[in-house]
C-alpha cells in the first residue's frame, strides 16, 4: 500500500501532519465564525473573524510549495503538481456554478466559502491516490 507510514519520508510525514493541522485550524475557525455570525461583536472583530479561515489556508498553500519545492524525486513532485492542480481547477469550476446560483438562491452564497476548501482537500486526495494508484 503506498500510504502506509513506512513508505512515506520525513519530508512526507511532516508536510502531512502540518497540512492535517492547517485543515483542522479551518475547520475550527470556520465553525467559530459562523457560530459567532448572528451575536453583535465589534466591527474589527467581525473583519478579523471574517479573516481567519483564510489564514491556515494560505499555510497549507504554503506547507504544499514547501513540500514540492524540497521533494527530491521529481516523478512524485509531478504527481503532487497534478493534483494540486486537479483540485484547483474543480474547485474554480464549483465557485463559479456555486456563484452564479447564488444569484437566483442567496441562501447558496454563505455555503460556498464553506465548501471550497473541503472540496479542494477531497479532490486533491481523490487526484493524488489516482495518479498514485495510475503510475504505480
Amino acid at each position: 500500500m503506498m500510504f502506509k507510514n513506512k513508505h512515506l519520508s520525513a519530508l512526507q510525514r511532516r508536510s502531512i501532519r502540518l497540512f492535517a493541522i492547517c485543515m483542522l485550524a479551518v475547520v475550527g475557525l470556520t465553525l467559530l465564525r459562523w457560530d459567532t455570525s448572528t451575536l453583535p461583536i465589534p466591527t474589527l472583530l467581525s473583519y478579523l473573524l471574517a479573516v481567519s479561515p483564510a489564514l491556515p489556508v494560505a499555510a497549507m498553500m504554503v506547507v504544499v510549495g514547501r513540500y514540492v519545492a524540497r521533494e527530491t524525486d521529481e516523478f512524485i513532485k509531478t504527481l503532487v503538481t497534478q493534483a494540486v492542480l486537479w483540485a484547483v481547477g474543480f474547485t474554480l469550476i464549483l465557485d463559479i456554478v456555486m456563484g452564479a446560483l447564488a444569484q437566483f438562491m442567496p441562501q447558496m452564497g454563505r455555503l460556498l466559502p464553506l465548501v471550497s476548501i473541503d472540496l479542494f482537500c477531497l479532490v486533491f486526495g481523490i487526484a493524488l491516490a489516482s495518479n498514485l494508484r495510475k503510475n504505480a
